[in-house]
């Protein structure tokens, strides 16, 4: 019988940290598959480089936010522009995600 090696670091990180994945919603998984909380925080959870998301709903409308993420590849400013290439149900179910947190 083969012994079981311990989980690498990073998979008991993310498990510990979004081990409902499969529970949530469909832009929340993409926020997390996408790798946004490398850098975004929400709710005490994620990196602290980009802005903190806690309260982006209460702060952008979903105007503001289609504007940004389909225009991610112009947003000089963000690390990430031009590296991700969203489509229209992806920007809509992040959209979606971060409207709610309020």
């Amino acid at each position: 019988e083969k012994e079981l090696k311990a989980k690498p670091s990073f998979i008991k990180t993310f498990e510990e940290t979004f081990g409902d994945f499969d529970d949530l919603p469909p832009g929340q998984q993409l926020f997390i598959t996408s790798k946004c909380w490398f850098c975004h925080q929400i709710d005490g959870k994620g990196g602290k480089v980009g802005p903190e998301l806690s309260k982006i709903g209460a702060k952008k409308s979903k105007e503001d936010l289609e504007e940004f993420f389909k225009a991610l590849d112009k947003h000089k400013e963000h690390p990430m522009a031009g590296r991700f290439k969203f489509h229209d149900q992806q920007i809509d179910d992040l959209i979606g995600y971060l409207v709610s947190l309020k």
